[in-house]
């Protein structure tokens, strides 16, 4: 269980074109007293859990206000209510007096606002620029600890075009972090971002185009092993009311996931007669609208649910007679 803590702007230096976390999370940053009284009426019995400091850029929060969050982290530690932290911040405050505070709260897992390692991308985004060798070395110092690195990716951001996004896939392959969070970069009311779109000097990805970049990353970063945590803002009425423009969808991780699916069946929508397929399956099968079924022309294919059958895995009957089961890359 993740109880996670939002830090709306807290640590930031810089104004990102595309940022308004008080949108995003409408929510004010609590106080570390504030946070010992969420996890506590979060986890009164104590069940394994991680505290989560998001929002902001948690390691260049002033001294004092940075220890004390920490502090309080060491206590709900010590008395069983979390098993550490973890907490997002900007790659450029990373340093390691800061990582030895954290770590003496039980810090386990660091979240890069890395968004693109295009340098021409990041500075038109409004971002402090950070270059390879700097991430190499940030993420090498989190793994140095035995900490957990996570980089948070925004296909779409000003600037950006396919080959300068497959770029940033491979350059965070490259990284070896343990997980990437995919945010397809949104328009916000009030932003910088939305100022530049108004004006004509920026143009969103579209829904369909966000799908296609975010699938291929997921492939890539999956055979890899690298953990997707997230795909797509949470959703939620306060960002509804701010999303001017861009690729929003409430499930936009299934839409990938399912174009994925699409994917994998493509080589068989010819010779499949017959499909068996755990529950859980269906709708990324199916797809938006059974959208995938029209592609593949199945609509009138036996689909057969089997909760026998694992969730990363499709059996097929082909025309052969063969049953063959197919691997999903999730």
């Amino acid at each position: 269980m993740i109880i996670p803590v939002f830090l709306p702007m807290q640590g930031c230096s810089s104004s990102c074109v595309f940022c308004d976390q008080h949108a995003i999370t409408a929510t004010p940053a609590p106080s570390p007293i504030d946070v010992e009284t969420l996890v506590k009426s979060r986890n009164p019995d104590g069940q394994p859990a991680q505290l989560a400091f998001y929002g902001g850029s948690f390691t260049a929060l002033p001294r004092m206000r940075l220890k004390e969050y920490v502090d309080t982290a060491r206590r709900l530690r010590s008395e069983g209510l979390i098993t550490g932290f973890r907490c997002s911040t900007r790659p450029d405050a990373i340093h390691h007096e800061v990582l030895d505070i954290l770590q003496q709260g039980g810090c386990e897992a660091i979240e890069l606002g890395v968004q693109s390692t295009d340098i021409r991308v990041q500075q038109q985004s409004g971002r402090i620029p950070t270059d390879m060798d700097q991430l190499h070395r940030v993420v090498a110092a989190l793994h140095q600890r035995s900490w957990q690195s996570v980089i948070q990716l925004m296909p779409g951001l000003p600037g950006e075009d396919q080959a300068s996004f497959l770029r940033t896939i491979t350059d965070t392959i490259a990284l070896s972090p343990h997980g990437v969070r995919l945010y397809p970069t949104l328009v916000l009311r009030g932003t910088t971002l939305h100022t530049m779109y108004e004006s004509g000097h920026y143009t969103p990805l579209d829904l369909e185009q966000a799908i296609q970049m975010c699938s291929r990353a997921v492939s890539r970063f999956r055979e890899r092993g690298i953990h997707i945590v997230r795909m797509g803002l949470q959703d939620g009425d306060s960002l509804r009311e701010t999303i001017v423009a861009g690729p929003w969808h409430p499930a936009f991780g299934e839409l990938v996931e399912s174009r994925l699916c699409l994917q994998a069946l493509l080589p068989y929508r010819e010779s499949a007669v017959a499909l068996r397929a755990h529950p859980r399956l269906r709708s990324k099968i199916a797809g938006h609208k059974r959208q995938n079924l029209t592609a593949l022309q199945w609509q009138a294919l036996p689909f057969e649910m089997d909760e026998q059958l694992g969730i990363k895995e499709v059996s097929l009957l082909l025309d052969s007679g063969q049953w063959i089961s197919l691997p999903l890359n999730w």
